[in-house]
């Protein structure tokens, strides 16, 4: 799946998650109400400029901390700003010149710079259904929990019964829309190396084994491009191998197992994907890749087919 290929609502609850998984119980309270505030004036029958008003008041009301708000945008500007579309892009633009025409508006730009323009996006642009989303995802109480990234399959789970040393590489528990999809010529695609040296051990749990995998790595667009799998390699061995979904900017997707700070860096990239199918395993899992990674180079990257 391309970014461009993801649908909008898929796109709000990947957000939704990564907001929601870096906030604290009170946060999520204050985030949930002032979702709920904005979504009552947009439905409300007041002319524009008094909606301008209320929005930025609800948003700079000590009620909504200004934590939270700086949280909210950091993250919708991190991971929202690059994948939103042109006529997204638009609406954020054009509500933030209206709110800049009021006094509420000065004072919200002074307080939180250029994000006084969500909520002007929730009010006035596509931002509604990204507010509904981040309500329902508060009541579920899913977001910190389960953090909104590309789920691992657990398709694999019977491969890796029959499979010596396998059993730790079946994503147990893992929700999925079912198997990936079968590839016989898997060995043929191309596929990037990824040595995770010390973040491999015996036994290791299947989400701390996919998430040492899947960031955070210099990769230069037209490889991102072209990769279709990654493979985890240890000790010159492929460990497991996952479908390569979609690629984002280092830190701009949730991970359970990593802290917040040790994958936010700039000028890397994390995927998003998945345990590649049977066919594909089978193909790649426990093939010897030693020769790839000479003693002395210290570069974990390595391409095939590529």
């Amino acid at each position: 799946m391309k970014l461009n290929d993801e649908s909008s609502d898929a796109r709000y609850r990947r957000w939704a998650g990564n907001i929601i998984c870096r906030a604290g119980e009170p946060e999520r309270g204050a985030l949930r109400d002032w979702a709920d505030r904005l979504l009552e004036i947009r439905q409300g029958r007041e002319f524009p400029a008094v909606k301008v008003q209320l929005a930025l008041q609800a948003s700079i009301d000590p009620a909504f901390s200004a934590r939270t708000m700086q949280l909210l945008g950091r993250e919708l500007k991190r991971i929202g700003w690059d994948e939103r579309d042109a006529y997204e892009r638009l609406g954020l633009s054009v509500a933030g010149t209206m709110a800049m025409l009021t006094s509420v508006g000065a004072i919200a730009l002074a307080a939180f710079g250029s994000v006084f323009s969500v909520p002007m996006w929730v009010v006035f642009g596509s931002g509604d259904e990204f507010a509904r989303i981040l309500i329902e995802e508060i009541d579920a109480g899913s977001g910190a929990q389960e953090p909104q990234e590309a789920p691992l399959s657990d398709g694999a789970a019977a491969d890796a019964q029959a499979r010596p040393g396998a059993g730790q590489s079946a994503a147990a528990g893992q929700a999925a829309d079912g198997a990936a999809t079968d590839d016989p010529d898997a060995a043929t695609r191309p596929m990037v190396l990824i040595n995770i040296g010390h973040g491999y051990r015996r036994g290791i749990d299947p989400r701390a084994l996919y998430e040492a995998t899947r960031g955070v790595w210099r990769i230069g667009a037209d490889k991102r491009r072209k990769v279709r799998y990654a493979l985890a390699v240890a000790d010159g061995e492929v460990r497991e191998v996952y479908r390569v979904d979609a690629w984002h900017e280092a830190g701009t997707t949730a991970y359970v197992t990593r802290p917040a700070e040790e994958v936010a860096r700039a000028g890397r990239w994390e995927f998003t994907g998945e345990v590649a199918s049977p066919s594909a395993r089978e193909a790649l899992l426990g093939m010897p890749v030693g020769e790839h990674f000479k003693a002395g180079n210290i570069n974990p990257i390595r391409y095939l087919n590529v």
